[in-house]
């Protein structure tokens, strides 16, 4: 089987025996295995407000919604092809939900789900720029599971559709020979493979690090670092954990698959002989990741003469092991922002004495986790400052209040799930409007802003000293470190007991075959108020995904009633009600008269 490297060398010999883009009649296959990660733009010629952009994930709790990334920004979101599944780390490309009855589209995005999944193959293609033979992706088919009542469907294609009114184009699937596609609203285009800035510059790349040595973990169990956690059983490499570590000043890698970073490593952790990181990684035999309970150690250089742990003891730049834990030294932090952030420098020295309680309690899972944080600390500081003044979080943001800094959890998931910003005009004040409708938001190196209902893990912690990009007398986070703020006063949103003439049955289960089948509407600014109207004379409508309604005069047979909180998504035109969630209804019945 070809590398994917080579592939694309082969493809750079083909295009050059062609004085115009032609498609051999028996081209040289391409495997529909390419384990190479790469990214996909979108190529349609005709239609200049996409053509030539790049694929980026949106988070959305563990899926990723895919939309297409704003003309002229980076993106470093990569998949790969395993026997033509669309892949990224335990994800997988699906065609489901928000499926649009007016046109007959369907939603793709990543999930860890393994129904409906989408099938590409590998094809040349030519470059409706250059020219130039390319590599592309071509679906073949949807699979389906027939428990959830979905056919398989050959053929058909994946193309672009603008969401709402958003600025945002994500990706959609059309069936094969369907009459009710709009292209208006519906852009087909071809998807490219390419590699071309997958690695954020000076970021996540194993040249801006330099080898520290082989590193035993702490004697206490803990880990000796603990800004995030990576696994990857099948392709782990020191450069696949410099690119999953990107911005943190360690990383190490561990037993064959294990991959950790951070950026302050544990005093208890010690220097341990070579012959310990005796484990080759499984993604390359002839590179060693670690061993048991033993780190390969790598370290930033840019901040090789700066880093510190998380006690007191420093590393030299000119040395490849660290002092151990009972060397007698000083802490120095310096405090530096990204590279994006153009601030004043300042240097802190400090001793502090502190003790911290951290209380969580969570009621359902639509209303807030309420968050104690109390704090008793001594400290003696002096600081130095370039500049007009330090850097600070706002103690009040609008109904919001500073709860502290707070560390994403240790499985490199995320403390706030349920919607996510990033732009370089970051302020708290941007991240406050942003998240408006949550309990919590959290600004995160330097331009990132996190929403959530609940916190899902993660811990209180130090170190969030990354000014804001759109403000630099404000701070917003660290690597992996959110300042985090709640709105104490926040209510959640409620299902509506009547509505013209309705009133609440409850939330219901829908599926491939709609629950209430007899009409249909969707709106970006759906309301209930809007639904029932719509749907009047009907004895049920049900609101669905944020934008959808659904009317019936009854339910199709297997529909059944869960929880109400799990209808959980705010209504496009109305932040106060809800509005069904995926597969899920919020159902209205008759007021019988």
């Amino acid at each position: 089987m070809p590398s994917s490297t080579s592939i694309l060398a082969l493809l750079g010999a083909i295009a050059s025996t062609f004085a115009q883009c032609v498609i051999p009649i028996d081209p040289p296959s391409i495997n529909n295995t390419i384990t190479e990660p790469f990214q996909l733009f979108v190529q349609n010629i005709s239609l200049p407000i996409i053509h030539d952009r790049i694929l980026n994930f949106l988070p959305n709790g563990a899926d990723m919604h895919l939309v297409l990334r704003p003309d002229g920004e980076d993106t470093y979101d990569t998949i790969w092809l395993d026997n033509g599944f669309m892949r990224n780390v335990d994800r997988y490309a699906v065609i489901d939900l928000q499926f649009n009855p007016v046109d007959n589209t369907t939603k793709m995005f990543l999930t860890d789900r393994t129904y409906a999944l989408a099938l590409f193959e590998a094809i040349w293609c030519c470059d409706e720029d250059t020219g130039e033979l390319q590599t592309c992706i071509k679906l073949l088919k949807r699979l389906a599971d027939p428990a959830e009542g979905q056919a398989e469907e050959d053929g058909g294609k994946i193309g672009i559709q603008e969401a709402g009114l958003t600025g945002d184009y994500e990706v959609r699937y059309t069936p094969a020979n369907n009459s009710l596609l709009n292209y208006d609203t519906w852009f087909d285009v071809q998807w490219v493979i390419f590699r071309d800035g997958i690695t954020p510059p000076d970021l996540g790349n194993i040249s801006m690090y330099e080898y520290v040595g082989c590193y035993a973990e702490d004697t206490d169990g803990s880990r000796a670092l603990t800004g995030g956690t990576f696994a990857d059983e099948d392709a782990m490499t020191n450069e696949e954990c410099a690119i999953d570590c990107a911005g943190s000043v360690y990383f190490g890698t561990e037993y064959f698959y294990q991959c950790y970073c951070g950026d302050t490593i544990s005093n208890l952790a010690l220097p341990a002989p070579e012959s310990d990181c005796n484990a080759p990684c499984v993604g390359n035999t002839n590179e060693t990741c670690g061993g048991a309970d033993r780190l390969s150690l790598y370290r930033l250089k840019s901040n090789s003469s700066a880093a510190s742990s998380s006690s007191s003891s420093s590393l030299s730049s000119t040395s490849s092991s660290f002092p151990s834990s009972s060397s007698s030294t000083s802490s120095s932090l310096s405090t530096t922002t990204p590279p994006s952030s153009s601030t004043s420098s300042t240097s802190v020295s400090s001793t502090s004495t502190s003790t911290t309680s951290t209380t969580l309690s969570t009621s359902t899972s639509t209303t807030s986790t309420t968050l104690s944080t109390s704090t008793s600390t001594t400290s003696t500081a002096s600081s130095t400052v370039s500049g007009t003044g330090l850097p600070t979080d706002p103690a009040t943001v609008g109904l919001y209040s500073y709860v502290g800094c707070w560390a994403e959890p240790l499985d490199g998931s995320r403390a706030l799930t349920d919607a996510f910003e990033g732009t370089e005009e970051m302020t708290v004040e941007t991240c406050a409007a942003f998240c408006h409708t949550f309990p919590y938001f959290g600004t995160e190196w330097s331009s990132e802003c996190w929403c959530g209902y609940n916190l899902t893990g993660g811990s209180a912690s130090t170190g969030c000293d990354y000014t804001c990009a759109g403000d630099s007398t404000e701070l917003c986070g660290g690597s992996r470190l959110l300042s985090l703020y709640q709105n104490l006063a926040w209510e959640p949103p409620s299902d509506p007991a009547t509505i013209a003439g309705y009133e609440y049955y409850g939330c219901v289960t829908d599926g491939g075959a709609r629950t209430l089948y007899e009409s249909s509407i969707q709106d970006d600014a759906m309301t209930l108020e809007e639904c029932a109207t719509f749907c009047e004379g009907y004895e049920y409508f049900g609101a669905e995904w944020s934008i959808q309604c659904f009317c019936g005069n009854g339910f199709l047979a297997g529909a059944a009633l869960v929880d109400d909180s799990e209808c959980d998504m705010l209504c496009g035109g109305n932040e106060e009600e809800l509005c069904g969630a995926g597969d899920l209804l919020s159902v209205y019945q008759l007021v019988a008269v």
